[in-house]
């Protein structure tokens, strides 16, 4: 059976190569003979960081100010639950799809395979452009946050941004397993900042602070726990208030789905996909409610310092709402620790968004429905995809950095366009090729799938010897 083919008639469950036990890892086709290979370098806990890294950007620390002043509380705290449960139904769906076919790319060939050649293409582009987007998002709100120290005031945004885009090229084009290190240990700060900071917020609630004020839930009363969106009033102003955060978590989670395009390059993906699944799913829900009920808790959506800083587009830590009520309890040490974080956690949302981009335009090279210029690797490098992305992306950043004060706005609005792009792109390669949707009957499951039967094995699996590396391996 070769690759792009179909199968005729009823769906039988076998091997792609007849059942010949020669096929061996690394078996590859006549294009990746003559393009090179992605390489199956990574391990389960560097897919389970980098998706973390992807999803938990500076929105968590920045972005969720404007969240709490614009609709208080409570509403953050239902829109980011709300959203995060099907967030996981969407997860656990898509890890059943990436366990039995772990490919490089994997969604936009679901896609073309499972239901619609079109929709393939649109989904790929599609999911390119936002990875795009969110690039050019975050390495912009990075050079915003180090205009937080004194030093880097007066100095153009375009040096930041080019000196971040060379760090992030010279990630994506190493060895796969260096990139996999380096995105482990950006989220590993990321993921000790956020807990930290839910665990001094419980303190803060409690008294614990300097100014020993036990606050509880006291914002939740005063000034409320729902604000109006103006200009309606009452139950349908708050509805309009929930349904504004509604619509900005469902953006801030968009990144999850990273996790899939990575399996083309997982170390024995049988085990290693569903393990990594079900940890995402939970771990991304659980750190993005608990931040909003939390940072609900310690800073009033009404607080001068918060509207002050929103108002005037402040730098880095100081629209921090978790730096603003954290000062208000009386600790004044954590700014600069927070905003090196903050700027952590941008460059490595960035870091991972830049790779998946690549891989989707890798997955609609492999099925002709993109250059195939973009399928040439090279032994321990990605280089052709990731030089191209880098390049285009630049010239994105540098208009987002120099030419407003808050480019995440900008980049947030260019966002919603993508539902628009996505029918466009369904409906022009519908109308150019003339596909159909797949029958049921005919939907291929098997092509590719005896090359990842023949990683089946313990490859890639970490076993914890010491109970310390078990609780480790746990959480």
């Amino acid at each position: 059976m070769e690759d792009g083919k179909r199968i005729e008639g009823p769906v039988v469950l076998k091997p792609a190569n007849n059942g010949d036990s020669d096929c061996t890892v690394g078996q590859m086709d006549t294009q990746s003979d003559r393009f090179g290979h992605v390489e199956r370098r990574l391990k389960s806990r560097h897919i389970q960081f980098m998706a973390l890294g992807g999803a938990i950007g500076t929105s968590l620390f920045l972005g969720i100010g404007s969240s709490l002043s614009t609709a208080g509380p409570a509403n953050p705290l239902l829109g980011f639950t709300i959203s995060g449960l099907a967030v996981c139904g969407m997860m656990l769906s898509l890890g059943e799809m990436t366990t039995w076919l772990p490919i490089p790319g994997a969604i936009p060939t679901f896609c073309s395979r499972y239901v619609d050649e079109a929709l393939g293409f649109a989904v790929g582009w599609n999911n390119w452009y936002f990875a795009s987007i969110v690039v050019c998002l975050e390495i912009s709100a990075a050079s915003v946050v180090i205009d937080y120290w004194p030093g880097a005031q007066g100095i153009s945004p375009a040096v930041w941004i080019t000196i971040i885009i060379i760090f992030i090229l010279v990630l994506n084009v190493s060895a796969v397993g260096i990139f996999g290190e380096a995105e482990f240990v950006f989220t590993s700060i990321k993921l000790i900042a956020i807990i930290g900071l839910i665990i001094l917020s419980v303190i803060v609630m409690a008294g614990g602070a300097s100014n020993h004020e036990a606050i509880g839930f006291k914002y939740w009363n005063n000034p409320g726990a729902m604000n109006e969106l103006s200009p309606a009033t009452g139950a349908e102003g708050c509805f309009l208030a929930f349904f504004s955060v509604l619509v900005y978590a469902c953006f801030t989670y968009a990144g999850v789905e990273m996790l899939a395009a990575a399996g083309g390059e997982t170390q024995n993906p049988r085990v290693n996909m569903p393990i990594a699944f079900r940890r995402v799913a939970y771990r991304i829900v659980g750190f993005y409610v608990l931040g909003t009920l939390f940072v609900g808790c310690i800073v009033a959506s009404n607080d001068p310092n918060l509207l002050t800083a929103l108002a005037h587009n402040a730098s880095g830590a100081a629209e921090s709402p978790w730096v603003i009520g954290i000062q208000n309890a009386g600790i004044t040490v954590l700014p600069s620790i927070i905003n090196a974080v903050i700027l952590t956690s941008a460059v490595s949302s960035a870091n991972a968004m830049l790779y998946t981009g690549s891989r989707y335009l890798y997955s609609l090279a492999r099925v002709g429905q993109a250059p195939r210029v973009l399928l040439y690797c090279i032994k321990n490098f990605y280089l052709t995809i990731n030089v191209y992305d880098c390049f285009s992306r630049w010239f994105n950043c540098l208009s987002l950095g120099m030419n407003s004060t808050h480019p995440g706005r900008i980049a947030q609005q260019i966002a919603m366009l993508v539902t628009d792009l996505e029918s466009a792109f369904y409906i022009s390669w519908k109308l150019l090729k003339r596909t159909k949707v797949h029958p049921l009957e005919d939907v291929d499951l098997v092509t590719g799938k005896a090359e990842i039967d023949a990683l089946d094995g313990d490859l890639g699996t970490e076993h914890p010897k010491t109970l310390a590396a078990r609780l480790v391996k746990f959480i």
